[in-house]
């Protein structure tokens, strides 16, 4: 999605990169970076500011593999951002089950624990609390 896309690394914070902190998803993290770093916003100048990168192969099979299929925008960002929930969904059951696990809880892991869950839920595709689904 970055490679056809390249603008959608401007929308990515701080907290969506924490999810990418893994030696599998280095290459991904160095295009953000060159993608940040460079304002770089269309395949071309992604070509360009990535030349130089141990991935740039890589990067350029990804690039002629969406030529082939390009993706709108508006499509490439919601795979992005679906891509985020699956990394970020493993992560915050593990929590959810550990804080399950510690039974006694004072106020403090109460709220953490009700903010986990929360998020479990949100990422698993129920409405946030407070809110119902359409009928």
């Amino acid at each position: 999605m970055l490679v056809s896309s390249p603008s959608i690394a401007a929308t990515v914070s701080e907290e969506q990169r924490l999810l990418l902190d893994s030696p599998e998803m280095a290459p991904v993290i160095q295009l953000l970076d060159l993608l940040q770093e460079s304002g770089a916003t269309t395949p071309a100048m992604l070509t360009e500011v990535t030349r130089e990168s141990e991935y740039f192969a890589l990067y350029q099979e990804i690039a002629a593999k969406t030529m082939a299929e390009p993706l709108d925008e508006g499509m490439a960002k919601d795979m992005f951002a679906g891509a985020l929930i699956q990394l970020e969904k493993p992560r915050v059951e593990a929590e959810y089950q550990r804080l399950m696990a510690e039974g006694q809880r004072n106020d403090v892991e109460r709220e953490r624990l009700q903010t986990v869950f929360r998020r479990l839920r949100e990422l698993k595709g129920a409405p946030p609390v407070g809110q119902h689904p359409p009928a």
